[in-house]
């Protein structure tokens, strides 16, 4: 017998939340953010922390250069820096193979870097993690 209520998954809490600090971050997310992890949603909350992580560990000049040059990056480039953080972050999934992996960050990258710099993922983000 269903009660009407819906499951709410950590990736509608984790939306949700990046909507209360950036409404285009967060549309962004829900759309094409997750579409590059197949829909899911734990790799792409697992993927999104190593962004954080791999971000906040960069010299700040190089977080400067990323953030000037991300959008001029090549799909090639992009989808490096996508192996760069998965194998960085340590993201891992189970069933999937680590270069399916690295190839789904690469497509978050390359989806998110024509719109925001990494910082503004970063910002809207962080707190909500």
């Amino acid at each position: 017998m269903s009660t009407g209520a819906r499951h709410v998954s950590k990736w509608d809490d984790f939306t949700r939340c990046v909507d209360g600090t950036d409404v285009a971050v967060a549309q962004f997310l829900r759309n094409e953010g997750l579409s590059a992890f197949s829909g899911g949603e734990e790799l792409a909350l697992t993927a999104i922390r190593a962004v954080l992580s791999w971000w906040d560990d960069l010299d700040p000049t190089v977080r400067s250069a990323i953030g000037f040059s991300g959008r001029a990056l090549s799909i090639t480039a992009k989808r490096r820096l996508g192996t760069i953080v998965a194998e960085s972050g340590g993201v891992m999934s189970p069933g999937l193979a680590a270069a399916d992996i690295t190839a789904d960050v690469g497509k978050f990258l390359t989806a998110l870097l024509p719109r925001f710099d990494i910082g503004v993922l970063v910002a809207a983000s962080a707190g909500c993690l």
